[in-house]
């Protein structure tokens, strides 16, 4: 893939491997293990951020993102939304 996949196409596969991954330890364990994810929203057509939620949703995750446009309002519903603004942390509703 490091050859001839795009950095697009490198970076779902590895986005592909670990939700194999969290979905093996889930399966292993009948737990979901916790999954940190850093800004992968922006790297993401609109699609693929609905496909990605959908995988998430039953998941411990913590996502970071610049844009809450990236969220559908289904998804944000069922989560606790923090915004960090000059260095304080606030939850949001």
């Amino acid at each position: 893939m490091r050859e001839f996949g795009s950095q697009g196409q490198q970076r779902l596969t590895v986005l592909s491997m670990k939700l194999a991954e969290m979905n093996f330890i889930q399966e292993s364990t009948e737990q979901y293990p916790l999954l940190l994810m850093d800004d992968v929203m922006s790297e993401l057509d609109a699609v693929k951020r609905s496909l990605l939620l959908d995988n998430l949703k039953h998941a411990q995750t913590f996502i970071t993102a610049t844009e809450r446009e990236y969220f559908s309002e289904d998804f944000l519903e069922n989560t606790a939304l923090w915004t960090v603004n000059n260095g304080n942390i606030e939850r949001k509703a």
